[in-house]
């Protein structure tokens, strides 16, 4: 028997304390026990289960645990980086991306009707030049020359 097998049997995990292995044997030995109309066998499996898990110590129980537990898959080793090869990737990465954005075509948003656009391209809204006489305010786009 194993530490798998003794925690399946007691319904049990396989790092419990003492009390939760002494509190499940317990439970199954009530409901399995011959004089109870129990099943021989059954009440033997759950002796053993319990003599396993309470004679060893909590960190035998997870040593052996580990140690059953299958071998993950060999895993490449983590890229190490030389002095300076960081500074090279980013470098690289951001004339990378300067170069796709000089590369791809710039399509400006459609402005908004009474706006224009700035030479660095932000929009600005545009003044009438006779918005700021008296008597000669205009909206946009009459013929007050606007």
């Amino acid at each position: 028997m194993n530490i798998i097998e003794a925690a399946n049997i007691l319904n049990i995990r396989h790092d419990a304390d003492h009390m939760v292995v002494k509190a499940a044997f317990h439970a199954l030995a009530k409901r399995n026990h011959p004089d109870m109309g129990g099943d021989t066998a059954t009440m033997q499996r759950i002796n053993e289960a319990h003599n396993y898990m309470s004679t060893r110590t909590q960190q035998a129980r997870l040593a052996e645990w580990e140690r059953l537990q299958p071998k993950p898959a060999h895993q490449p080793e983590r890229q190490s980086w030389r002095v300076g090869q960081f500074d090279e990737y980013v470098a690289t990465k951001m004339a990378e991306k300067a170069n796709k954005a000089a590369t791809s075509s710039h399509n400006p948003e459609p402005l908004r009707p009474g706006y224009t656009r700035l030479a660095h391209g932000n929009p600005r809204r545009r003044v009438c030049a006779n918005a700021f006489i008296p008597g000669k305010l205009q909206a946009h786009g009459t013929s007050a020359g606007c």
